[in-house]
């Protein structure tokens, strides 16, 4: 994803073994595209406008991935 996107903005340990990574698409719109990962795997993805975290529900992850 780096090679494509450029350095992620956000980097957040969601336990049980997943990560959330935000990428910024465009400056002064703060459109980033967030990628869920459990064990390197992407398992959910889409488009956050500004730093509205409250979108994602972190708590909604299976703990048997």
């Amino acid at each position: 994803m780096t090679a494509y996107l450029g350095l992620p903005t956000t980097i957040r340990d969601l336990g049980n073994g997943s990560t959330y990574i935000a990428y910024l698409l465009r400056e002064g719109q703060q459109r980033n595209a967030y990628f869920i990962l459990h064990d390197n795997k992407v398992i959910a993805q889409g488009v956050m406008y500004g730093n509205d975290y409250t979108t994602l529900e972190f708590e909604e992850i299976p703990n048997d991935l």
